[in-house]
C-alpha cells in the first residue's frame, strides 16, 4: 500500500514540475513586460502632463516598443554591437547572472538565428492525439535509428507553446508521421507567438463555419 502510494506522489509531483517548467517562463515574461510598463507609465506619465500638458494613453507601451526598436537598431550597426559586446562581456562576468543570460542568449540565438544551428524546417505532427496536429520544428537534420526490432527511422523535434517559443517539448518522431508545412521559420515563430492570430501568406484563407 505504502509503495503505491509513494508511485501517485511520485507521479503527481513529476506532473507538478512539467506543468510548473511549461507555465514559469510565461508567468516571468508576463511579470517582467507588466513592471516595466507599469515604471514607465509612473515615471514617464507625469512628466509629459506636466511639462507638455497632455495625457497619451499606453505611455509605457509606445515607450518599451521604441526602446527594443532602438536596441535594435543598434544591434545591426558597427558601434551598436561593439556596445552590446561590451554589455554582454560584463554580464558574462557576474556570477549567476552569466548563467541565466548565457542559457538565455543560447536559447534564443538558437531560434532565431540563420546558421547551422538553427532550426531546420517547419513541420506538423500528431500530438498531443491522432489526427490533431501542433507546429513543430526539425531540430536536427540527424536520423535516429531506434532498437534492431522496429527498424524505425526517429527525427528530433522541438514543439514550442504559444505565446512563448522557448518553451515545449522535445520529441523523437518517425519520419514517416512528418508532415513539412511550406511557411519559413520565422513565420512559424509569428503564428506560436501571436498564438495564431498571425497568419502566413501560404495559408489558405477561407471561411470556417462553427456552430
Amino acid at each position: 500500500m505504502f509503495k503505491f502510494i509513494q508511485k501517485i506522489m511520485s507521479k503527481i509531483t513529476s506532473q507538478f514540475i512539467a506543468g510548473l517548467v511549461v507555465i514559469l517562463p510565461l508567468v516571468i515574461s508576463i511579470v517582467i513586460i507588466y513592471f516595466l510598463l507599469d515604471k514607465l507609465d509612473s515615471i514617464l506619465g507625469p512628466f509629459v502632463a506636466g511639462y507638455l500638458n497632455i495625457d497619451i494613453p499606453g505611455l509605457g507601451l509606445i515607450t518599451l516598443l521604441i526602446a527594443i526598436w532602438f536596441i535594435g537598431l543598434l544591434a545591426t550597426n558597427y558601434f551598436g554591437k561593439k556596445i552590446i559586446s561590451l554589455y554582454e562581456s560584463i554580464l558574462h562576468k557576474i556570477p549567476i547572472v552569466n548563467t541565466i543570460f548565457g542559457g538565455l542568449k543560447q536559447i534564443s540565438d538558437t531560434i532565431f538565428s540563420h546558421n547551422n544551428k538553427s532550426f531546420k524546417q517547419v513541420i506538423a505532427i500528431d500530438f498531443p492525439f491522432y489526427n490533431v496536429y501542433v507546429i513543430g520544428f526539425i531540430a536536427s537534420s540527424k536520423i535516429i535509428k531506434s532498437n534492431i526490432k522496429s527498424k524505425q527511422k526517429l527525427v528530433q523535434v522541438f514543439v514550442p507553446t504559444a505565446p512563448n517559443p522557448t518553451s515545449g517539448f522535445i520529441m523523437l518522431v518517425p519520419v514517416k508521421n512528418i508532415i513539412p508545412l511550406k511557411i519559413s521559420v520565422e513565420e512559424a515563430l509569428k503564428i506560436v507567438i501571436s498564438m495564431g492570430v498571425v497568419q502566413p501568406k501560404e495559408y489558405i484563407k477561407t471561411k470556417i463555419g462553427l456552430k
